[in-house]
């Protein structure tokens, strides 16, 4: 996740749908990056919330494929 500025947002909560109807989220690190395991397969909106920031993205998650996908950040109203 990097911030309108450009720079990493750590601590970032992102989400995906998983299993069960259930959303499968993680933090962001110091660089940004989250690894989320066990995503539905299918075309979905990556939701990503930290203080001040929200951003939104569509990733197409691949059976056994790693799929990497920017979700800019910007900053709420």
């Amino acid at each position: 996740m990097q911030a309108s500025n450009g720079q990493p947002v750590a601590g970032a909560i992102v989400e995906l749908p998983g299993g069960s109807s259930q959303m499968v989220t993680q933090s962001t690190d110091s660089s940004g990056n989250a690894t989320l395991n066990q995503v539905v397969i299918g075309t979905h909106t990556a939701i990503a919330d930290a203080p001040g920031l929200h951003g939104e993205a569509t990733v197409s998650v691949v059976e056994n494929q790693t799929v990497s996908v920017r979700v800019p950040m910007n900053p709420t109203q």
